[in-house]
């Protein structure tokens, strides 16, 4: 029992406010149906009746609305806090973590061979260095610009030995950045 209810239990709600409850799933799960509410917004009083115009049904006026814009989709800025997450808690920044980020000259714009790409960049990674742990980021800056982070960790956790040149020739003639975490 939680310290808020040791001294005094809540009353019982009264009927009308009352949920149901329906197990499922052998009553692993729980379904509550609770009281819907009539009317708590205005905006339950309007209809669409064409395009930009809402009717009122109470009153029977006719306005008009202005589309907003679309929102950037939140699924990227969700996808990218998971991602924040999940290199926090698996690169501690000592000196066995690194961030290689990989960008190019020109635009981009075959998905498959940016993957055969990075695919490849990969592969040497793991032959170079033999154990290794790592998170792929593929963030853009700019529209068929992506650029790839890749934070390697050792799978033993000792130092990772790379130069910037060696980066440099597993990427070819494209653009890459290194930075040590520790």
């Amino acid at each position: 029992m939680s310290k808020r209810y040791k001294n005094k239990m809540p009353d019982k709600p009264a009927p009308d406010e009352q949920a149901t409850v329906y197990p499922f799933n052998n009553n692993k799960q729980f379904d509550l149906e609770t009281r819907k509410y009539q009317d708590l917004s205005h905006i339950t009083l309007y209809k669409r009746i064409d395009g930009n115009k809402m009717l009122n049904e109470s009153t029977g006026e006719v306005i008009d609305i202005k589309k907003k814009e679309k929102r950037v989709g939140r699924a990227v800025f969700r996808t990218m806090k998971v991602v924040y997450r999940v290199i926090k808690n698996n690169f501690d920044g000592t000196k066995s973590v690194i961030l290689i980020i990989l960008e190019f000259d020109e635009p981009i714009t075959d998905i498959e061979k940016l993957n055969k790409l990075i695919k490849s960049v990969i592969e040497k990674l793991k032959r170079r260095l033999v154990e290794i742990v790592f998170i792929r980021v593929l963030v853009y800056r700019e529209e068929n610009k992506p650029e790839i982070e890749i934070w390697v960790k050792k799978a033993d956790d000792s130092k990772i030995e790379i130069t910037q040149e060696e980066i440099e020739q597993l990427w070819k003639e494209r653009k890459s950045k290194n930075k040590e975490y520790n």
